[in-house]
């Protein structure tokens, strides 16, 4: 579980509506809301090697309509101890919202490889699948 502050995709998640921070425990804590229903998120961030990270990528860039089949072609991505690739996510408990970015490994520092893709609904429940058990 990662501090969502921390992340390189905080900024960008943070702009989004549907996204709300709330204070919790006597603001000590601040809790990140998904606020169409009112759902916690989570963040993760795993590492790929390069052949996983090009899958990782590619689901990336897939059209939601097309996710499924995609994703049957090309199979779960599998995290690797030390990889080229990070894949920095934030999602719902209830898994209804997703914002993913991809970053590569150059010159000792991880670089966004494309935009922060966020989902909604069914959308985020498909593209949440293999990296979400």
């Amino acid at each position: 579980m990662e501090f969502i502050n921390n992340m390189e995709l905080a900024c960008g998640l943070f702009k989004n509506s549907h996204i709300q921070v709330k204070k919790a425990f006597f603001g000590l804590k601040k809790n990140v809301i998904y606020t169409l229903t009112n759902s916690i998120v989570k963040g993760s961030y795993m590492e790929y090697d390069f052949t996983n990270g090009k899958k990782v990528a590619m689901l990336l860039e897939t059209p939601w309509e097309s996710l499924e089949a995609v994703l049957g072609k090309v199979g779960r991505p599998v995290p690797a101890e030390n990889g080229m690739f990070c894949l920095s996510m934030c999602y719902s408990q209830d898994r209804k919202f997703a914002a993913m970015q991809l970053c590569r490994y150059v010159s000792f520092d991880y670089v966004p490889t494309c935009d922060i893709r966020f989902a909604e609904g069914d959308e985020a429940e498909i593209l949440l699948r293999p990296f979400v058990k």
